[in-house]
């Protein structure tokens, strides 16, 4: 669901089922690497789901960056930064990573999964037609090596060293 205000500003509002990410989103958020996140709030009497809205940014694919070396730089710092406050995205693939303005700042989205290494799971309902990380499947615990995977998956350049 998307809102728009007068003054052209947005805000996206979508459902998540099990659990969001709301720690990681505002980390990422903290540092411009994501949307602001302006409310995450358990809406079913269940537990189940919750309502989570966003800024709307205008974000460009990563695959149209004027420097890919700096768009991968930025990832792999971004990731580094993450690792340090122990947190994992959870689902890094391409379609979660964007730009955003004119310094074409590295931004993720989609903090369905993230959360804290080792300690949150993966869903049990992950698609199996996607070629995930090894070891990465439901109701295994989130681990940064399957982040930096995808990373590498991206960019293929980068060293896994």
């Amino acid at each position: 669901m998307r809102e728009v205000y007068a003054n052209g500003h947005g805000k996206i509002i979508k459902f998540v089922e099990g659990r969001y990410g709301d720690t990681v989103h505002r980390f990422c958020a903290s540092k411009g690497n994501a949307p602001p996140l302006l409310s995450c709030e358990l809406v079913s009497p269940n537990g189940i789901w919750w309502r989570v809205e966003m800024e709307e940014w205008e974000l460009k694919s990563r695959t149209e960056a004027t420097n890919p070396d700096d768009a991968q730089s930025q990832l792999k710092l971004l990731l580094d930064e993450l690792r340090e406050n122990n947190f994992v995205h959870g689902d890094l693939r391409p379609p979660n990573v964007f730009l955003h303005g004119s310094q074409e700042k590295v931004v993720l989205i989609d903090f369905d999964w993230a959360g804290v290494a080792g300690v949150d799971i993966y869903p049990y309902g992950m698609n199996l037609e996607i070629n995930w990380p090894k070891g990465a499947h439901g109701g295994a615990k989130l681990d940064l090596v399957h982040d930096l995977e995808w990373l590498y998956r991206m960019f293929p350049s980068e060293s896994k060293c």
